[in-house]
């Protein structure tokens, strides 16, 4: 496929033409499917630089907050020392969590505080565990520092110098859960639609079903990331599907009615 040419109109087309889907469907599921993931790495990708660059401002904030003298934040032989821990940042769907009290192996008390968040960052005593959707990463403070004394100014320009592996990393993770949960969803539309069929009287084969729905899924795509960007706490994957098999459900009537309307004229 073209991707420079060929991608992009049916991009556009996708959210206002509602004449072309039958089209684009005829060219096969392969086709379809290349489309879908194309588009889910756009949108995905857009809203992991969004999702990356406010969890940096919210880094940012805690790191400059750690600079303060009660605190007296500061890792040295491989463990950290701090004031008034333990200490709990919480900024829309991702926690920070810092108790010297706690070393990486007792992350197993610590489920109750991060279970219901999306990324969750422990900064315990002997070292940092990073957990998103599907990873985790443990790192110990010697493996990371050796044995230098970093101090809350060191950790400000640490983060700083790290804020656009942050973006990659949250680009990286926004795709792959966008493009798997658009197949994944368009599936689930696939399913009702398959139902309503049968009640409009039409046979469609559930590849070209499901092709049809990754190129009507297009709107609905947009509309879930602009949502998921303004409000990233809440899961809109209802709202994607609900749109998407309606966009179908007209898409399934307007073919009804040219295939009726052709073999009336056929009938003339």
């Amino acid at each position: 496929m073209n991707i420079k040419t060929n991608f992009f109109k049916k991009f556009i087309t996708s959210i206002y033409d509602i004449k072309v889907f039958s089209k684009y469907a005829k060219e096969g599921l392969l086709r379809a499917i290349i489309y879908g993931v194309l588009l889910s790495l756009i949108l995905g990708g857009i809203k992991g630089v969004a999702s990356g660059y406010r969890f940096n401002s919210d880094i940012t904030q805690i790191s400059e907050q750690l600079q303060s003298e009660k605190y007296k934040f500061f890792i040295e032989n491989g463990n950290l020392n701090i004031n008034e821990a333990p200490i709990k940042f919480e900024q829309d769907n991702t926690i920070i969590y810092i108790d010297n009290s706690k070393n990486m192996a007792d992350e197993s008390d610590l489920k109750s505080i991060v279970i219901n968040d999306d990324v969750s960052i422990l900064v315990l005593r002997d070292g940092i565990i990073v957990s998103n959707y599907i990873n985790k990463y443990k790192m110990s403070y010697i493996n990371l520092f050796g044995d230098k004394i970093i101090d809350s100014t060191i950790l400000k320009t640490a983060v700083k110098n790290l804020d656009i592996m942050f973006v990659i990393a949250s680009s990286m993770i926004s795709m792959g859960f966008t493009i798997f949960n658009t197949l994944l969803n368009c599936l689930i539309v696939v399913a009702f639609a398959s139902i309503l069929t049968i009640f409009m009287r039409m046979v469609v084969k559930y590849n070209a079903l499901y092709s049809l729905t990754l190129y009507a899924a297009t709107l609905p795509l947009i509309i879930q990331t602009i949502l998921q960007i303004v409000n990233p706490t809440v899961n809109f994957d209802v709202t994607f599907v609900l749109g998407t098999l309606t966009y179908v459900i007209l898409i399934l009537k307007y073919i009804k009615a040219e295939i009726i309307e052709n073999i009336n004229k056929g009938k003339l």
